[in-house]
């Protein structure tokens, strides 16, 4: 699966998602802690790292996650903190892109040897 293609879905439907400036900050301090797209962060770290206030913070979470962006946050993770994850849609729309591009290529479907 193509990454780069992955993120080109996410930043898309970011784009098209009309969030405010401070959901944006707070989705960039999100994305810093991001790994195989799960993300163990404390608001209350975020709001220090943007100097805004833990609401402020809690809001724009609720707001990413109404935007499909985020799907769920899982408490308690490693050590009590909250963990959210991406939507994996968007690893899904890549899959489904790259697919395409290989039927396209080699007039076939792809097949997984695996």
């Amino acid at each position: 699966m193509d990454f780069m293609i992955a993120k080109k879905h996410f930043f898309r439907h970011v784009a098209a998602s009309n969030l405010t400036g401070e959901q944006l900050r707070v989705l960039m301090c999100l994305l810093s802690r991001e790994a195989d797209g799960v993300i163990g962060v404390w608001q209350k770290e975020i709001a220090e790292m943007l100097g805004i206030a833990e609401p402020n913070v809690s809001r724009s979470i609720k707001a990413l996650m109404q935007a499909g962006i985020l799907i769920d946050k899982v408490t308690p993770g490693h050590k009590d903190i909250p963990i959210f994850r991406l939507n994996p849609i968007f690893e899904e729309q890549a899959i489904a892109e790259s697919d395409a591009q290989y039927e396209k290529v080699h007039g076939k479907p792809f097949k997984k040897t695996w």
